[in-house]
Parts: structure tokens; C-alpha cells; sequence
């Protein structure tokens, strides 16, 4: 028994020893767990083996390189800083440049790419350098640097990508789309390049073919719902009508799914008349901000200034230029107050060099540039102007900045003229609208407490230009005689229900003709095509200026609206013009807006309750020449009668509107309905 126990004790503390030496986790186990996919697993190994006190190069580059393939760029960054003073070397510097290129920070990937050359050549630089010409732009030496890498390794997927990219930039739409095609022999599963090659198509007007690949990558699992509802609007524009109700029935469905999205909201608000869906459209997009808003530094909550003090008014767009925007809201920023309100600008429009963006200019008593300036650091500027008010002009639509009011940067915030439906974002209190566009029984499709204005929550310019009328047909290529039916909306807002109805009408009213606006080179040819035997009878209008646009008005009879998204500033001009506007109410604020210009206009009876309505109307306008010559005898009279025109008066309202605003966040009330 001694002899056992003598024997025996050594003898177990070395088998304890080899069986722990045995399950001790290596670099091999934990690179091998990243190979089978388990990231976390794999990390807490990388986590197990790193000695603080002693750090392994290799191992930091290996961790690294896993941190940024589960999109921890930051981490990765500084496990390279870490393996670089280990000893890494030139790997070190060449992983480090190519996680800032990764970064859009290819200024700062230079030194190390220079320090990782010294290392000598071979693919992997040549690599990164090519990304290091395509993020200068140096599409031509990227584009040659990828070829050769290509051709040395025609299996070099990552080259063959940035290849692709690289022509694709440099406007090589031809050579890209081969280029694509050929990564995807390699590579058929690979989500950037079907995604990117989708985009090319989308870009191409190859809508079809963008679908198709489009649908590959949702089937993977992939969230295309922006992608889909790019190309969902841009068949809108052409009016190409051949897969119109699939795709948007597959975007409604999306937004039945509660993890957040962002899309062409214009998709849904332009081929769906149901507030409870653009609720929900809402209510995606709205997700998205609060997530990228979490990591974002907030401005301090403040109150607003005290009485005695002017309200500070804030007007956020990227429309100061010559856009709708401008040429509504012109008269009315220039109609404030001085004495009672400050009134800011925070602007990130092109400098078009326009008279309009000059006027917006000095409209304002403040006007900052924000373009360049990235969410934070815009709602840290508003916040330290002490807006008390902020006006979101743009809500979502394209280019948009909602992430900046998702800050919260002003004690008050307002959705207004921009966008068409609820922002649903806990960021914004009012909603400027009137009681046609926002009627009680929709409030609840508004997270937005409604103000209402007293005619049109649309504000308009009795500044803008008022033409000669321009009757002269021949010169627009228009028939002599017969009724001239216009429609100058964007040609997205046609559907093929309005359009349906639209031809019912030349069918009924002899001599007609169909006079649209030509948006697109595509859009002509697909609506005489559905047009059939009456394609003789449309006619189509070219962009022209502001000044030739409202006199040609002078050569229509009747401006049909669309449904379900209605005419807004070319309904506008049309009044302006003397043409009298048929309109269908629908349940959406954007099917709603042309009978709010009516009734502000004073023609309550040209707003129809339904298509039949519509189309009696039409013909009965058609029928009666004198009645049209009296509606456009009391337009005419309207310009300078009606509250649709009278910037100044709109003005005042809104002032009403912006002191109760203010008078209720200072007593701490929530927000409620306001009737300016």
C-alpha cells in the first residue's frame, strides 16, 4: 500500500498535467472554430489565449480578422494597434490599411500601406493598393490594377468585385454588367455582387432583371425592401405597369413584419390610397432611426425661451434651390414676423446658382450650411442656435436628414410640406395640415398631433411668375380643335386605374386628346401602348421653364388629377394658370391634396366623392365651354382673392400655430389638435 501510494501520487499529477496539456485550446482550435462559422466561440477562444502581458502578434491579427468579419471594425482597428507593437510588421500595417479603406478613411490607410510595401510586394498589397486608386476615384488604375490581379488568379473573387466596381464608377455600365456576370460564374451566391449587379440594372432601367436578382437575394434571406422599392418606383415612372401589383404587394406584406426597413416611400404613398399602411411604412422607417440614432451623441434637453423672448424657428430641407419647395414656401419665410420670431435656415441643397436659391438666402435672418455636417454635430448646431421650433421640410423622401430631428436637437418639432405621410417617429410633434388632407376620423393613423390650417396646410406665392397664356396649339404639337385634357403631374402618380379612366373619357368626348408631362424617354411609349387604338390621342409635354410651363396652360381645357397620389404643386399651377381641376377624394393625405387647393381656390364643386363622380365631371367641363370660361374667369379673380395664394396670411396662421406650440411645451402639456 505505501508502495502504491508512493508510485501513485506522481503518477496522477502527471496524467492531470497531459490531460490538461491535452484540452488547453490552441490558435488551431480557435481558427478551426471560425472556419465552422462559430464567431462567438471562435472569439472567446482568441479572448482565452491573449495574454495582456505578453501579446502575441500573430494571434491579435488572426482576432482581428475576425472582429472585422463580424463587422467590429473598431475592435479590429485596435487589436492591429496591439499586434503592430508585438511585433506584427508589415501584415499588421497591410489589415490596418485595409480596414480604414473599409472605413471610407483611405487618407489614413496611406502610411500604412507604405510601411507594409517595405515588406516587399505580393498580392495581397497590390490588393489594397488597387482599393486605395478606387477610393481616390482613380477609377482607370484600380480598375487596370484588379484586371492583373484577376489574370494572375482568375479564382481572386475579392478582385474580381473590386474590378467590377471600379468600371461600373468610372460609368462603364457595359463592361461592369460583364464583369459582374463573370464574378458570379465563381461566385454564385455572392449577396454584393447579385446586389450590386441588381442596382446596374436598376440603373440601366433593366427593371425586370433587377427583380430577378432582387428576389435571389430574399430568398437567401437577405432584407431587399429599399432595393425592391427603388425599382417599384422607377417602373412607376416609366409607367410600366407588368409587375406593378406583385411588387408592391410584396412591400405591403413587408411592412406587416415589425423589424425595421428603409424604402422608397414614394412606392407605397404613390400605388397604395391606405394611411394604415403608410402608418406602418412610417413606423419602419422610424425604427431605423432610433437604431443608428442610439450610438449618436443628443444635444441636451432644454425648454423653450421664455415669453417676452422671439421665437426661434428653425427650417430644416435640401430644397433651398430651385425646387417646389422654394417656390411655395418663399413668400412665406419672408412674410415672418421679425419682431416676434428669429427664423434659421439649416440647409443642405445644392448650390444651383438659381434666383430662387438666392431669394431663399436672403429670405432668411439665418441661414446655415450643413451639408457637410453629419447628423450629431448638425443637431449640437440647432441646439446651440436655441431653436425652439424645428420644421422638417423633407420628412422621407430623397436625401433625406431625419436622423438629425431624430436627435431631438429642439424642444418642439414639426413635419411639414415635404412629406405625405406620418414620420411616426416619437421626435415629432405636429403635423401642418388642414381639415381636407387630415380629416378626425385619420388622426389615428398620425403619431403627429394634427395643426390645421385655415384653408390649405399648402403655401403658395403670389410672387411667382403670371404669363401671357400661350394658346398657340400647333407650337405644342396639339390638335386645332377638340377638348384638351392635361395632366402635368410626375408621371409616377399615374396608375393604371386613373389611366383606365382617362381613356374612358377620350372615348366619350369626341375629339379629345390627352396632353401629359413626358418625365422619362420610357414613359411615352409605355402609355401608348396600353393606350391601344386611342395612342393617336395622347400627346406629351417636355420640361420647359416655370415661365413656359404656366402659359402653356393656355392651350388646356381641363387639369385631371391622379389618384392615389394627387397633384400638389402643378395642381397649384394649374389654378394659377386659369384651368380648372377635377379631383377625387381618396383616404390619404396624398389623395386629398389637390381638393384642399380647391376648396382654398374656391371651386369646392370641382372635388369629386368618387371615380364616377370623376369622369361625369370631366364630361360635362368637355361638353360645356362656357362653364369652363367662368371657372377660369373666377381663377383668375382667385389670385389675388383667394387664401390659396396669400403667402402672407398663411404666414400669420402659422405664427398662431408656433406661439400655441411653444405656449404649451413651456406649461409642459402634451401636444394636442391646434386650429390655426
Amino acid at each position: 500500500m505505501l508502495i502504491g501510494k508512493r508510485v501513485g501520487r506522481p503518477y496522477a499529477r502527471r496524467f492531470m498535467s497531459d490531460t490538461a496539456a491535452a484540452a488547453r485550446p490552441t490558435l488551431d482550435d480557435a481558427r478551426a472554430r471560425e472556419a465552422q462559422g462559430d464567431l462567438p466561440g471562435a472569439d472567446a477562444l482568441y479572448r482565452s489565449l491573449h495574454n495582456p502581458a505578453a501579446p502575441d502578434a500573430g494571434l491579435l491579427i488572426a482576432w482581428s480578422r475576425l472582429r472585422r468579419r463580424a463587422g467590429d471594425a473598431e475592435g479590429a482597428l485596435n487589436m492591429l494597434q496591439l499586434a503592430a507593437r508585438a511585433g506584427g510588421g508589415g501584415i499588421a500595417a497591410l489589415d490596418t490599411a485595409g480596414l480604414l479603406l473599409d472605413l471610407g478613411r483611405a487618407e489614413q490607410a496611406t502610411p500604412f500601406l507604405r510601411e507594409a510595401a517595405t515588406a516587399g510586394r505580393g498580392t495581397a498589397l497590390d490588393y489594397e493598393s488597387a482599393r486605395w486608386e478606387a477610393a481616390h476615384r482613380n477609377f482607370d488604375r484600380a480598375a487596370a490594377q484588379f484586371r492583373a490581379l484577376v489574370k494572375a488568379d482568375p479564382r481572386h473573387v475579392p478582385a474580381r468585385l473590386g474590378y467590377a466596381r471600379a468600371v461600373r464608377d468610372a460609368g462603364q455600365y457595359a463592361e461592369a454588367e460583364a464583369a459582374y456576370t463573370a464574378l458570379l460564374k465563381w461566385a454564385p451566391a455572392h449577396a454584393a455582387a447579385l446586389a450590386e449587379l441588381a442596382y446596374l440594372h436598376g440603373v440601366q432601367r433593366k427593371f425586370g432583371a433587377a427583380l430577378d436578382l432582387y428576389e435571389r437575394l430574399e430568398q437567401a434571406g437577405a432584407d431587399m425592401t429599399r432595393e425592391v422599392s427603388q425599382v417599384a418606383l422607377g417602373m412607376m415612372h416609366m409607367c410600366d405597369w407588368s409587375r406593378r401589383d406583385a411588387v408592391l404587394g410584396r412591400l405591403a406584406a413587408r411592412m406587416d413584419q415589425p423589424a425595421p426597413c428603409i424604402l422608397e416611400t414614394y412606392a407605397l404613398l404613390g400605388g397604395a390610397d391606405d394611411p394604415v399602411l403608410h402608418r406602418k411604412m412610417g413606423e419602419r422607417f422610424a425604427g431605423v432611426l432610433r437604431r443608428v440614432s442610439e450610438g449618436r451623441l443628443r444635444p441636451a434637453a432644454r425648454p423653450v425661451s421664455p415669453p417676452g423672448q422671439r421665437l426661434r424657428v428653425g427650417y430644416l430641407s435640401g430644397d433651398f434651390s430651385q425646387h417646389a419647395t422654394s417656390l411655395l414656401l418663399a413668400g412665406v419665410v419672408e412674410a415672418h414676423d421679425r419682431a416676434q420670431f428669429e427664423i434659421f435656415a439649416y440647409d443642405y441643397s445644392p448650390e444651383d446658382g438659381s434666383a430662387m436659391r438666392t431669394r431663399m438666402k436672403a429670405a432668411f435672418e439665418h441661414f446655415r450650411i450643413i451639408e457637410k455636417e453629419g447628423p450629431a454635430n448638425a443637431a449640437a448646431r440647432i441646439a446651440a442656435d436655441g431653436i425652439d421650433i424645428l420644421v422638417d421640410l423633407k420628412g422621407y423622401t430623397e436625401r433625406t436628414r431625419s436622423e438629425i430631428v431624430a436627435l431631438r436637437p429642439a424642444p418642439v418639432q414639426v413635419n411639414f410640406l415635404g412629406y405625405v405621410g406620418t414620420q411616426a417617429g416619437d421626435w415629432i410633434d405636429y403635423v401642418i395640415a388642414d381639415e381636407t388632407v387630415l380629416p378626425p376620423e385619420e388622426y389615428a393613423n398620425w403619431t403627429e398631433t394634427p395643426v390645421l390650417m385655415p384653408a390649405s396646410y399648402y403655401p403658395n406665392d403670389r410672387a411667382r411668375p403670371v404669363p401671357a397664356p400661350d394658346t398657340d396649339r400647333a407650337s405644342h404639337g396639339l390638335p386645332a380643335d377638340g377638348v384638351v385634357f392635361c395632366c402635368f403631374n410626375n408621371p409616377f402618380k399615374i396608375s393604371p386605374e386613373i389611366f383606365a379612366v382617362w381613356l374612358c373619357l377620350l372615348r366619350d368626348v369626341p375629339g379629345s386628346v390627352l396632353w401629359l408631362y413626358e418625365g422619362n424617354e420610357f414613359m411615352a411609349a409605355n402609355l401608348r401602348a396600353a393606350a391601344g387604338a386611342l395612342a393617336d390621342r395622347l400627346y406629351f409635354a417636355s420640361p420647359v421653364t416655370l415661365e413656359a410651363h404656366l402659359a402653356r396652360h393656355g392651350c388646356a381645357d381641363v387639369f385631371l388629377d391622379t389618384v392615389p397620389y394627387g397633384a400638389h404643386t402643378t395642381g397649384a399651377d394649374a389654378l394659377w394658370a386659369g384651368v380648372p381641376m377635377v379631383t377625387c377624394l381618396g383616404r390619404s393625405f396624398a389623395s386629398r391634396v389637390g381638393a384642399s387647393l380647391l376648396r382654398a381656390a374656391g371651386l369646392p364643386e370641382l372635388v369629386c366623392a368618387s371615380l364616377d363622380e370623376y369622369v361625369a365631371l370631366a364630361k360635362d367641363l368637355a361638353a360645356d365651354a362656357t362653364r369652363r370660361d367662368s371657372l377660369r374667369a373666377r381663377l383668375i379673380e382667385a389670385r389675388e382673392t383667394s387664401p390659396l395664394f396669400d403667402a402672407t396670411g398663411f404666414c400669420r396662421a402659422l405664427e398662431r400655430a408656433y406661439v400655441t406650440m411653444a405656449d404649451r411645451a413651456r406649461a409642459g402639456e402634451a401636444p394636442s389638435v391646434i386650429t390655426a
